[in-house]
């Protein structure tokens, strides 16, 4: 099985997120995938603040593309840097945008997002 490299991976967020394609170009250039995840972070957010929820689900489903066709070094930033930004996206969001988002993320991704903040969960009671 093919697996895309950090370089397509951004060539292919780029193109899916045509607002900030020259960011993503330009840290893609120098190899900063994690930048690249990064700036489509505040993208979403921004997004959600602006109430374009259908758009954020969206674009969560591009995002999980490249997770699922992404080698070992994608998905290992994704999980840590892309899935944990799901706990800001939920705070800027309403109860229901939120309900309307998490609905439409791809069921590995909430696994993630689960295993991430069990811990945390566990502490507080």
């Amino acid at each position: 099985m093919y697996q895309i490299t950090p370089l397509r991976a951004s060539a292919y967020l780029g193109c899916r997120f045509s607002e900030i394609k020259v960011e993503i170009r330009s840290l893609s250039k120098y190899g900063n995938f994690p930048g690249v995840l990064q700036a489509v972070v505040n993208n979403l957010k921004q997004l959600v603040v602006q109430g374009r929820v259908k758009t954020v689900s969206r674009r969560i489903g591009f995002v999980y593309w490249v997770y699922m066709n992404g080698d070992q070094y994608i998905r290992y930033i994704v999980e840590n840097l892309f899935v944990r930004s799901f706990n800001g996206i939920q705070k800027r969001a309403t109860t229901e945008q939120w309900n309307l988002i998490y609905k439409k993320i791809p069921l590995p991704f909430k696994a993630v997002y689960t295993q991430q903040y069990q811990p945390q969960l566990i502490k507080i009671q």
